[in-house]
């Protein structure tokens, strides 16, 4: 899934946000005139979201558009990423309705392993 990014503008910088805080700083902490794409995995950006810090409904914004702003734990001094209510919605629906197509179980009887394959 493509997904638009924010670059940090200085590494060094960040003002990490305070628990109590709904989001102010995103604004001096990254660059949102100058939007990058990222490759995510489905799981990837499920991991963003999980270990997201901040989670930001963004509106009416002249640089961004509508839409949500998640600031990972992991990439917090990298990025900040944002998604479309549509394209959230959409990636929902995607892990919601995620269904098993094909699965196998082998057991490699030299190593005692079990490997399993989900499709």
């Amino acid at each position: 899934m493509l997904v638009r990014s924010f670059a940090a503008n200085h590494v060094d910088k960040i003002r990490t946000p305070y628990h109590s805080e709904m989001g102010g700083h995103a604004c001096r902490n990254y660059n949102p005139g100058k939007a990058n794409t990222v490759h995510l995995g489905y799981m990837e950006l499920a991991n963003e979201i999980i270990h997201s810090s901040q989670m930001m409904v963004v509106h009416d914004e002249p640089k961004i558009g509508d839409g949500l702003l998640i600031a990972s734990d992991w990439n917090l001094k990298k990025r900040l990423l944002h998604l479309t209510i549509e394209e959230f919605q959409s990636f929902v629906r995607r892990v919601l309705d995620d269904e098993i197509r094909a699965m196998s179980d082998n057991w490699d009887f030299e190593t005692d392993q079990v490997h399993s394959k989900r499709e």
